[in-house]
Parts: C-alpha cells; sequence; structure tokens
C-alpha cells in the first residue's frame, strides 16, 4: 500500500526497489506458496522447524477453507506474473496496485481458514475431553472393581476367620469356617477346620467317657472318627481288675471289632502302670524294639504280635470308675509326632 502511493519516479530509486521490495515480496509469496501446499498434502514438515513428522488429520471445513485459500492463491499469483513482467525489470507498480486491490478477498479467505482451524481444534478438544472422562470412568470402574475384589477375597474371608476363631473361644468346636479361597486365608480356614476338628473329636471322647457310655460305643467312635487325625488303624481300651492284673476289654482294628478275648497280664511294672500313676499320655515310638526291654510289657508284645508298631497310652481315671487306659496304635514306626501328641493336652487328668 505504501509502494503504491510511493511510486520511484527515477532510475536510482527503482533500481533500489528492485532489491528491497522485490526480493522481499519474492520470499513471501514463496512462504505463502509452502503453507497453502502444506495444507493441500497435510504434510507440514518442510514448512515448520521440527524434529518429527507432523500430519494431522484436518475435518473436511479446513480442508475446503485451504482448498478454497489456496485455488484463490493460485489465480493471484498468475495475474501477479503477468503484471510483472520479466524477472529482471518487473512492474512493481502494477504488481503493488493488483495486491492493493486483491488484499481484502485474500484476508476474508485465510480468516475462513483461521476460523475453521479454531472450531477444528474446539472439536478436538471436547473430543479430548470425552476421552479423558471415559478414561476416568473406566480406571473408577477397574477401581470398584479391585475393591469389590479385594473385598469378596480378603475382607470377607478375614471377617469370617474371626467369627471362626470366636466360636472356638465361646467352646463351639463344631463350627466350620467357609473356605472360598485358594490362597494365605483358604488355608487359614482350612487349617482352623481340621484344629477344630480335632479339638470337636476329643470332646465329643471326652464327653462319652464322662457320661459312661457304652464301651463298644465308645471304641466304634473313636476306630471311624480319630483317623481324620492322626495315623490310626487299631485303638483298644484296657482296664485294671480287682486283683491287680489289667486286661484288654475291647478292641477295633481298621475300624471293625476285633475277636481277641480277655487278655489278662500284670500291672505291676508296666509302661501302662507308670501312664496311670502319671495321669500323662504316653508315647511309645517303636513298640517291637521296647517290648524287648523287659519281659513284663507283655501288652506291648500283643500289640507287636499284631504288627503294630507306634502307640499312644491315654489314662482313663477320672472319666471311669474303674482305672484303665486307651490305646491308640498304628502299624509304621515313629509315626506319631509332636503335632500328634499335642492333641491331648487338653485330655482330663486324674483327680488328685
Amino acid at each position: 500500500m505504501n509502494y503504491e502511493k510511493n511510486t520511484p519516479q527515477d532510475s536510482a530509486a527503482y533500481t533500489r526497489d528492485l532489491r528491497l521490495y522485490h526480493q522481499d515480496l519474492m520470499n513471501i509469496t514463496g512462504q505463502f506458496d509452502d503453507i497453502c501446499a502444506a495444507f493441500s498434502s497435510g504434510d507440514f514438515q518442510r514448512q515448520l522447524e521440527i524434529h518429527e513428522p507432523m500430519n494431522p488429520v484436518l475435518s473436511e471445513n479446513t480442508l475446503d477453507a485451504a482448498y478454497e485459500l489456496e485455488d484463490y492463491w493460485k489465480k493471484f499469483m498468475l495475474d501477479l506474473d503477468k503484471l510483472m513482467g520479466p524477472d529482471k525489470m518487473p512492474h512493481l507498480a502494477d504488481a503493488a496496485k493488483l495486491i492493493v486491490d486483491r488484499n481484502p478477498e485474500l484476508l476474508q479467505k485465510t480468516r475462513n481458514l483461521l476460523k475453521a482451524l479454531d472450531e477444528d481444534i474446539q472439536q478436538r478438544t471436547r473430543e479430548t475431553n470425552i476421552i479423558i472422562r471415559a478414561s476416568f470412568a473406566v480406571a473408577l470402574i477397574i477401581a470398584i472393581g479391585i475393591m469389590l475384589w479385594f473385598y469378596r477375597q480378603v475382607l470377607r474371608p478375614l471377617s469370617g476367620s474371626a467369627e471362626g476363631f470366636r466360636q472356638a473361644s465361646a467352646g463351639n468346636f463344631s463350627y466350620r469356617m467357609p473356605v472360598t479361597a485358594n490362597n494365605e486365608i483358604g488355608f487359614l480356614a482350612l487349617s482352623f477346620n481340621q484344629l477344630s476338628s480335632r479339638l470337636n473329636s476329643l470332646f465329643k471322647l471326652t464327653a462319652r467317657l464322662q457320661e459312661g457310655s457304652d464301651l463298644n460305643e465308645i471304641l466304634e467312635f473313636v476306630s471311624h472318627t480319630f483317623p481324620e487325625l492322626l495315623p490310626l488303624d487299631w485303638v483298644g481300651v484296657l482296664f485294671v481288675s480287682t486283683d491287680g492284673q489289667i486286661q484288654l476289654e475291647r478292641a477295633y482294628s481298621d475300624g471293625v471289632p476285633e475277636e481277641l478275648g480277655i487278655l489278662h497280664s500284670p500291672l505291676k511294672d508296666t509302661l501302662l502302670e507308670q501312664c496311670l500313676n502319671s495321669g500323662e499320655p504316653l508315647h511309645i515310638p517303636d513298640i517291637q524294639e521296647v517290648a524287648q526291654l523287659s519281659s513284663s510289657y507283655r501288652f506291648l508284645q500283643v500289640l507287636t504280635d499284631r504288627q503294630r508298631r507306634d502307640a499312644i497310652f491315654l489314662p482313663v481315671t477320672s472319666q471311669s470308675p474303674i482305672p484303665g487306659v486307651l490305646v491308640f496304635a498304628t502299624r509304621q514306626a515313629h509315626a506319631y509326632g509332636q503335632e500328634h501328641t499335642q492333641l491331648f493336652p487338653i485330655w482330663p487328668r486324674s483327680s488328685p
């Protein structure tokens, strides 16, 4: 616009304008050519100094505005080239007039492109916000799912475990925890159920002895129930007779009654006598080996003849009007470990 109003009047001024305005005009039109080409192709790598490729996906409105600006710019450049004439002696005054005349329309089409770009950015912003909200919702759902899983797999089983211990502390050993998970908590519930089952069986046996239940019924209960708690394939009960001897009254082998007859043997200097006097359970880890230590261990020889190798003697004194010993035995030597002998710390002791 300034050049149109101040066209040079002499050759020296015109030569100066060629150096200043013409080269600057060529640079500007070249940059605008690159911008139009970038919008048409969607590749801005050449026009922008960036280190990574930039290929944005433009909307249809933006592309239409870019194509419209490009078409107008191409026509404008054709008219400008015609008016300027040869490159060595361009008609800068005519070019300036054309630029001033075409500038409003060129500016309007450029503004249309900028408006379309702004709308495109706003649309992308809304889509990004939707994606962010959706991602947050998915993350929230996952978090809630993890919390529900944690509640079902950890908190609820722990609550059941607490109820199991509360029932056990109240003396209810028949209570069983639900085993709902194959993990540490499930293992805890399973271990509790095993311990509770053992204690429940022991208390039931004690109750039957205290109630004076039938001897055969007691042995049947032991032979069927206790193999779940410890190695057991033979159980029998011996009572002290009035003549100071001890006799085998009943026995079960592998869960069925064993016909032994009534076996008498002296009580004095036997392990049975030791068990009755101490009122404590007595463990004999190898019956065959111990039976050879004394000829008075006749009952151990009876067990050896029946191929039993390990035994536990339990004194029956305060539960019965007649002192006696309940015998657990199995075919395998050293079968009873500490975890088995510890089953009987609650066994009621003889009265002082």
